[in-house]
C-alpha cells in the first residue's frame, strides 16, 4: 500500500507503484495480527507513507552509478587476442556495464500552512553487455571445406546443389552468392 491505497497490480500481484527511497517519510511492515481494514491480506502488509510539502522548500539530488571497472570478469569470459599483434587484451573478459541512477525530489508551500506540494523523480539507465562464447566458423569450413566437422554431420543432402558435395566438402558451384557474402562477414576466429 502506498498512502492507504492498494498498489497491487492484479496481473502478476506484484507493486505498480513503487516510491524512490527519497520520497518515503515512513513505512509499516506488518505481519501476522493486522487491523481488519487490512483484511484483504493472509500474509504480511507493507504501508508506505510518501513525504509531503511544508512551509519551506526543501529539495536533494542523488545519484547512484555502477560500471564494469571495479567488477570481476565472468568465470567463462577470457581476455581476448589482438588478431594484429597476437598480444592478449588486458580487461577485455569482462563484459561492459555501465548502471546510472539519478533522480531527486521537490517540495514547499503553495499557500502557506494551508497547501503544499512535494514532487520526486528517479530515472535508470542501464547497458549491460552479456558475455557469450560462439562457434565462428574456420577459414576451411568458409571455403566450404566441412571436413573438420565431419563426423558431427548426419543425414543425407538432397536438392538441385547435391551433386556439388564431394565427402564433407561444398564445391565452389554448390554455394550461392549468398553464402559467400555471409561467410566473409564471420570474424575470424581467435583460436
Amino acid at each position: 500500500m502506498v498512502n492507504g491505497g492498494n498498489v497491487e497490480e492484479g496481473g502478476s500481484n506484484s507493486a505498480a507503484v513503487i516510491p524512490d527511497l527519497d520520497s518515503i517519510a515512513k513505512f509499516r511492515i506488518q505481519t501476522a495480527s493486522f487491523d481488519a481494514a487490512y483484511g484483504n491480506y493472509s500474509g504480511g502488509l507493507i504501508n508506505v507513507i510518501t513525504k509531503s510539502g511544508t512551509n519551506q522548500f526543501h529539495d536533494d539530488l542523488f545519484e547512484f552509478l555502477r560500471n564494469n571497472v571495479m567488477d570481476a570478469r565472468n568465470f567463462y569470459s577470457y581476455n581476448q587476442t589482438d588478431p594484429v599483434t597476437g598480444a592478449e587484451i588486458p580487461g577485455s573478459a569482462r563484459a561492459e556495464l555501465r548502471c546510472n541512477q539519478f533522480g531527486g525530489t521537490f517540495g514547499g508551500p503553495i499557500v502557506r500552512d494551508k497547501l503544499f506540494f512535494f514532487g520526486d523523480y528517479q530515472g535508470t539507465r542501464q547497458v549491460q553487455g552479456q558475455p557469450q562464447l560462439v562457434l565462428v566458423p574456420s577459414a576451411a569450413d568458409r571455403t566450404g571445406n566441412l571436413s573438420d566437422m565431419s563426423g558431427s554431420m548426419t543425414g543425407t543432402v538432397s536438392g538441385p546443389y547435391c551433386s556439388a558435395w564431394a565427402g564433407a566438402e561444398i564445391a565452389d558451384c554448390g554455394m550461392t552468392a549468398f553464402g559467400k557474402t555471409h561467410c566473409a562477414e564471420f570474424v575470424h576466429p581467435l583460436v
